[in-house]
């Protein structure tokens, strides 16, 4: 066998099947008050990047507070480059981390506001930046193991669905270029929210919220979500309640 047909043979022996168990890479946000930090703070031995001051209260290990999109990447690179036990990444949140990638990308350019540079140039500018973080949190999870977990907040977005009629859902609280790569990047987009059931009263239709939070792991016309690792439709807003059914994906 010639030597261009002996190293055919061997990349064809080199395929393989078995599901290949990589740290989890989870995006969760929804409704305010709903929970989302805390569901954070319960994964296994977690530390916080922290741009905005949701967690203090939870008594986490977290870095000192970023103040610019510098300080998030360096975080990150400590991370990488030092010895530690942490076995999480939490970022909190990614929609004022993307401040941060904003205000970096009107400094360097000299603008005062990312729309002022025109074209959607400045977006773009932003969406690298994130897409570099991006590259760092996975170096994290193939290097330390280390789960990556964003918190986001929502907002309700007009959706133009090419099939049917628009209607109103819940969405990342992103520039649409940046909640592209989030999504792509993760391996579950999680939408975090009360439970509620409409009902009739007297004729008319009423909201009722019995107080249970659940996690939504399937795109609704209502909402964003998707995960890759055949979980339930719903799952209690509970971090063993994602975490157990990981594990068992690929045992």
């Amino acid at each position: 066998m010639s030597g261009e047909g002996l190293a055919m043979q061997n990349l064809l022996n080199s395929i393989i099947s078995e599901k290949a168990l990589h740290p989890l890479r989870v995006v969760v946000y929804g409704v305010e008050g709903v929970g989302k930090t805390a569901f954070r703070a319960a994964a296994p031995k977690p530390v916080f990047i922290t741009t905005e001051d949701g967690a203090a209260h939870l008594g986490v290990s977290r870095f000192p507070m970023a103040d610019s999109w510098n300080a998030v990447l360096q975080a990150v690179e400590a991370l990488l480059s030092s010895e530690h036990d942490y076995q999480t990444l939490v970022i909190d949140s990614a929609d004022w981390a993307e401040r941060l990638a904003q205000a970096a990308v009107c400094q360097e350019n000299h603008h005062s506001s990312i729309e002022g540079m025109g074209y959607g140039r400045g977006y773009t500018f932003v969406a690298e930046k994130f897409s570099q973080l991006l590259q760092g949190l996975s170096r994290l999870g193939s290097q330390k193991k280390m789960h990556c977990i964003f918190t986001a907040h929502t907002q309700i977005r007009t959706f133009n669905d090419p099939l049917s009629e628009s209607y109103d859902m819940y969405q990342l609280k992103l520039q649409k270029q940046v909640a592209g790569l989030l999504k792509e990047w993760c391996d579950c987009l999680l939408f975090a929210n009360f439970k509620t059931l409409v009902r009739d009263s007297d004729g008319r239709k009423q909201c009722v919220s019995y107080g249970e939070r659940l996690l939504h792991t399937e795109h609704r016309s209502g909402f964003d979500a998707k995960n890759r690792f055949d979980l339930p439709e719903t799952l209690p807003l509970d971090f063993k309640a994602l975490y157990q059914p990981y594990q068992t994906y690929f045992s």
